[in-house]
Formats: structure tokens, C-alpha cells, sequence
């Protein structure tokens, strides 16, 4: 294997612009490309419905769209019951619930027709959807519904 060939798949969304719904200060839409781990796109609300959206300024072939979830200021009280391991300050416990993560993957040519990609519905904070024969689209959009904790997206 040559590591120095063209590669069969490229990062498409990198420095690319995006806009979202809504942001907070420091964590604006262009957050979401820059490929920085400490850094990302937060939504200014919890409702259902915030989204982001990259503009890959041309039509594309994608084959995979990788979304990663961040805990992003999480405050939380434990669940009722909840049994307590450890010492102060570093006391934790094991949350029994189930939490979801929901989003909506979607896919434009132009910015006005969109198609869904993925309707994701998982207990994962990252994720990978992958396409072997790829789809057509300028624009991704990662619409949130729901989060654990009620987090923003």
C-alpha cells in the first residue's frame, strides 16, 4: 500500500462554512468544521429542532458523515436512588436509565430540497453513517431532537 496515493474518501466539510439555527457566543456554526476536538457548534436553545448545516460549496459524492456529540457544560443531579462509589470530591454513581440521542441527517443539492440521509435514533454520542455507494449533496444538515440530560445540542 502506497500511503502517498490519492485516497478513496476525503474530508469534504473541513474550513467549509456552515450556519446553524442558533449558536452561543464562542461556539458558532463554524465550530463545526474547523477539526479541532476542543472546539464545536452549540445551539443557543434545548428545543428540538436546532440544527447545522455545512456547505460543501459544490456537489459532492459522500460516502460517510461522522457526528460527534460533546458534553458541553453538563450539570446534572443524580438520578433518584442513585448509588454513590468513591470519596469527595470524586464522588460517582451509575445512571440505570436509558438516554437517547436523536438527530436527523439531511441532504441538498441546492438548499431547498433536502433528503434524509439518516433518521438516528441511538444511545451513542458518536456516530458514523456510512454510504458504500455514496449520495449526491452540496449541503449536510444534523437537525437535533433530543439529547441525554436535555443537553443543548
Amino acid at each position: 500500500m502506497n500511503p502517498w496515493r490519492d485516497p478513496d474518501w476525503m474530508l469534504l466539510s473541513y474550513g467549509k462554512p456552515a450556519t446553524s439555527s442558533s449558536c452561543i457566543e464562542g461556539r458558532e456554526a463554524s465550530k463545526a468544521t474547523d477539526e479541532n476536538v476542543q472546539t464545536w457548534w452549540r445551539a443557543a436553545t434545548n428545543k428540538p429542532g436546532e440544527w447545522v448545516e455545512v456547505d460543501l460549496l459544490y456537489e459532492c459524492d459522500v460516502f460517510a458523515v461522522h457526528v460527534n456529540f460533546a458534553d458541553d457544560t453538563l450539570t446534572t443531579s443524580p438520578p433518584e436512588g442513585a448509588e454513590f462509589f468513591g470519596d469527595v470530591p470524586v464522588r460517582r454513581y451509575i445512571d440505570r436509565h436509558q438516554h437517547y440521542t436523536r438527530w436527523l441527517l439531511e441532504g441538498s443539492v441546492d438548499g431547498r430540497e433536502y433528503f434524509i440521509i439518516e433518521d438516528v435514533d441511538t444511545d451513542l454520542s458518536h456516530d458514523l453513517n456510512v454510504r458504500e455507494n455514496g449520495i449526491k449533496a452540496r449541503y449536510i444538515r444534523c437537525m437535533v431532537n433530543e439529547l441525554p440530560y436535555n443537553q443543548a445540542a
